[in-house]
């Protein structure tokens, strides 16, 4: 096989780093492996260099003062990205750790909701906004779920459900008069 100068020049890189990955490891301390791994982990390869099949970085493992403050700052109102990138672990992570210590989860979709409109909403605080009534008289007078819902301040699909609950059959856009 005939390597192209740019593909020789790539392959002699990458033989450089590996060398110098297994002389000096503490260069690198995010792939800092045990020996037994190491060895497990390497191969002669066809042309007589030390093949690695693959790269495995170590897992991070939290402290228990590290996994208290992560709770406490959940809690004070930060998302589960930014607690990923201050504790170098994944947000998936950062989700099981706080599950496993008992802490409610957020929605996905409450850090957005809690800077744009600065107040919290959940689907049964939603519900709690509307009065039934007034969503089923004013729909009756021919106002669209979506000018209901600003008048709420909930998402129309909120609108739709009260609406459909209380047996009020749902219009199309053809039903209303153009404006």
């Amino acid at each position: 096989m005939l390597l192209s100068g740019h593909d020789s020049k790539k392959y002699q890189a990458a033989l450089r780093l590996k060398r110098q990955i297994a002389e000096t490891p503490e260069l690198f301390p995010d792939l800092n492996m045990s020996e037994d791994r190491l060895s497990s982990n390497r191969e002669i390869d066809e042309f007589g260099e030390m093949a690695t099949k693959c790269v495995r970085l170590e897992q991070k493992r939290l402290t228990s003062e590290e996994v208290k403050m992560l709770i406490i700052e959940y809690q004070a109102g930060k998302t589960p990205i930014e607690l990923s990138e201050k504790y170098g672990c994944h947000r998936i992570t950062v989700g099981r750790i706080l599950r496993r210590n008992g802490v409610e989860i957020r929605p996905p979709h409450y850090d957005k909701q809690v800077v744009e409109h600065q107040t919290p909403t959940s689907k049964f605080r939603a519900r709690d906004k509307l009065d039934a009534a007034e969503v089923i008289l004013m729909y009756a007078e021919m106002h669209t779920t979506k000018e209901i819902a600003q008048r709420f301040g909930v998402c129309s699909k909120v609108v739709i459900k009260c609406l459909r609950e209380n047996g009020i059959k749902i219009r199309n856009r053809w039903d209303y008069a153009k404006k």
